[in-house]
């Protein structure tokens, strides 16, 4: 920790503090010190719900190691453990991790028995190994691998695939359509003898593949990996094309990661997908997962990261508007997809399959960053304006510093201009992982002695430090520590011809390959200045499902104004993953950016931190 003079420009380590604040605001003590699943800013008082909780505990302890890495935050330090083992103390000796009923009166109304879920199971075997790596405890690994193998013996299986539903309970296999579909127990049991099915088979079963070739890259467990192919395989089977009947049927697109319906169960799966790909340099995988990504940022208005919920025809979205919520138009986005599609588009491109960071920068800029809530008073303006909750559950619920205990937290929900005024621990938990992950990326070590800037955000690291002055200016200044090379990205939207270097106050011609600008012959201290102008532009896209064309101002990959701006949220109606239904009368504005169309950067004074490690 150290104190510099730094612009007062975006910092994701400020914004990993911020969403510590929110992490640990979610656990509660007397729920046995589990995390609530639904956080309710859109009605008064503001209340907190564990309807339905326990499938998403562990997406708060991993994004909490990682936030706390970013920051240094030592907040609620105490908190993080405490929500480990809430985790933890209901892994039986058969390895899985039950969700249980007993004395839990908020999930007994929901699933009624106990269950094994798949994915949150492998979720946590992910998380355990992030553990490992901070604090080299083996106890970690002998529980991962007992958590392998007591996945691997419930797998569903035929002589070359396995596969996986959504739920366990002790007496019967249960499959759904959606994530959320187990809130109303409307999923049906499965018979014994059921052949492999198709529906929601990239969350359940890519969710599983990465625990697996995670624990896999770790113990080199040839069981793991074995499981892994066949869970591989059912995913390549499995996949569905589009099936519009004005697709081209030229394109087979089920080979090519081609699909729609919900997004985030798709880009969570293709997570899984992605590590498996780029662990066991399966050159089918890789391309499968390209081809993923890349037909899933076509939709919504990628350039800000704003990815619809659900994709399909214009037909069945408006139809699914007109039957749940109250006839609007618009699929607004889940918090998740610009957590999921940050993530994808950092890892494929640090494993060498494409050159995305510019897709990285301008969804973490906009989108991924905007969905924070950051403002007490406006959520307090959407507290008070929202309608009075109907009735208060001390079994399942609390009103306690609801509004302070969420600053920081992720929205689950968002239009292009607004955000809506409640969570799921899905999205409160996912989006950060989304955010370590543009951190991580934004320099990396390169062999024993250089260094790759991938992305121009502030950052304190061990090699050099980076001061952004985007998108105030185009410039960028790095103080080096140890590194004798450096490698710096510059964005696509810069014209190379006009790019400036210094070292050490003196200009500089310097060599680039591709898109990096290389600086050499560098000793501690040394000072870098580049400066490139930095472009305005007024750019149009079309979201269909608002039947809208926006038109977004941008400085380089920031957007600083969209209109048209409508006077709320387009949903007059909505409902959330602890099975309440409500009606939307506010909701927290987004792209309030008047300030970056200022010229020059302020500064300001701040303690850094520099992580000891990273995971």
């Amino acid at each position: 920790r150290y104190t510099a003079e730094v612009p007062d420009s975006l910092d994701l380590a400020d914004r990993a503090a911020m969403a510590v604040n929110a992490l640990t605001g979610t656990m509660e003590p007397k729920f046995f010190n589990e995390t609530f699943i639904c956080g309710h800013l859109d009605q008064h008082p503001a209340y907190m719900n564990m309807r339905s909780a326990g499938p998403c505990n562990m997406k708060p302890v991993q994004a909490l190691l990682q936030m706390r890495l970013m920051s240094g935050s030592t907040q609620n330090a105490d908190y993080d453990a405490k929500m480990m083992e809430a985790c933890l103390r209901e892994i039986e000796e058969d390895g899985l991790w039950w969700f249980h009923m007993e004395g839990r009166p908020y999930r007994e109304e929901v699933y009624r028995e106990d269950f094994v879920q798949p994915v949150s199971h492998a979720r946590l075997m992910v998380t355990l190994l992030d553990q490992y790596r901070l604090d080299g405890n083996s106890d970690w690994l002998k529980l991962v691998k007992r958590m392998s193998d007591g996945l691997g013996r419930i797998a569903k299986k035929n002589e070359d695939r396995a596969w996986y539903l959504n739920s366990m309970t002790r007496s019967a296999w249960r499959n759904d359509v959606s994530p959320s579909a187990i809130l109303t127990w409307n999923e049906r049991p499965v018979d014994k003898d059921e052949p492999e099915i198709n529906s929601n088979h990239a969350y359940n079963n890519g969710n599983v593949l990465r625990g697996f070739i995670s624990w896999y890259a770790q113990d080199g467990d040839k069981s793991a990996l074995e499981m892994a192919d066949r869970v591989a395989r059912f995913l390549f089977k499995a996949c569905k094309g589009p099936n519009s009947p004005d697709w081209p049927e030229m394109i087979p697109g089920k080979e090519r990661g081609f699909w729609q319906g919900h997004y985030h169960s798709f880009t969570s799966g293709m997570m899984g997908m992605a590590e498996y790909a780029i662990i066991t340099n399966n050159q089918q995988a890789k391309q499968f997962v390209v081809g993923f990504y890349e037909w899933a940022r076509q939709f919504g208005i990628p350039r800000i990261g704003f990815f619809p919920a659900v994709v399909g025809s214009l037909a069945m979205i408006r139809e699914n508007n007109n039957k749940h919520f109250g006839g609007c138009k618009g699929q607004p986005m889940e918090g998740c997809c610009v957590g999921d599609m940050t993530w994808l588009a950092a890892r494929l491109s640090e494993a060498g399959l494409g050159d995305y960071w510019d897709d990285v920068d301008q969804y973490t800029r906009n989108h991924l960053v905007e969905h924070q809530w950051t403002r007490k008073d406006w959520l307090e303006k959407i507290v008070m304006e929202g309608r009075e909750h109907p009735g208060f559950d001390p079994k399942m619920m609390t009103q306690d510093h609801v509004i302070e205990r969420n600053v920081g937290a992720f929205a689950s929900g968002s239009d292009p201009n607004w955000l809506y005024g409640w969570w799921t621990m899905c999205c409160n938990g996912n989006i950060p992982i989304g955010l370590y992950k543009a951190w991580q990326q934004i320099i990396q070590p390169v062999g024993k002695e250089g260094v790759q800037v991938n992305l121009l955000f502030n950052r304190a690291s061990t090699w050099m430090d980076i001061n952004s002055y985007l998108p105030y200016e185009g410039k960028v200044v790095l103080l080096n520590k140890t590194a004798k090379k450096a490698f710096v990205r510059i964005p696509k939207w810069v014209n190379k011809r006009e790019v400036r270097c210094e070292l050490n106050h003196r200009i500089i011609d310097a060599d680039w390959i591709g898109n990096y600008l290389i600086v050499e012959d560098l000793k501690p201290n040394h000072l870098i200045a580049i400066e490139f102008p930095l472009p305005m532009t007024f750019e149009k896209y079309t979201e269909p499902t608002y039947e809208t064309e926006y038109t977004c101002e941008f400085k380089g990959s920031t957007m600083i104004d969209i209109s048209p701006r409508t006077p709320r949220p387009e949903r007059h109606l909505d409902l959330s993953d602890d099975g309440n239904t409500f009606p939307v009368n506010s909701g927290y504005p987004i792209y309030q950016r008047a300030d970056y169309r200022k010229k020059e950067a302020p500064m300001k004074r701040v303690q850094r931190y520099v992580a000891p490690k990273l995971i």
